[in-house]
């Protein structure tokens, strides 16, 4: 590596891009293949749709079997 005699230093913004996207390829690659190990031999449903639970919010019809009571009225 050679250094400037002078005091001031130069960046090579193209350099510079280039190292940055190389190292953001080499992450979504090793992230890539851990989603697939993890998924293919170790059978951890990563990324996968959530499973079907129950929700708190029911669906049937004349749900629920209780009404609210109205307000009382106000008569004066």
């Amino acid at each position: 590596m050679t250094v400037p005699s002078d005091a001031s230093s130069t960046v090579d913004a193209s350099r510079l891009w280039t190292g940055g996207l190389a190292t953001a390829l080499v992450a979504a690659l090793v992230a890539f293949v851990g989603v697939l190990i993890c998924r293919g031999l170790l059978d951890v449903p990563v990324l996968a749709p959530p499973a079907r639970v129950p929700s708190a919010t029911p669906t049937r019809p004349g749900w629920p079997r209780w009404r609210p009571s109205p307000p009382p009225s106000r008569r004066s």
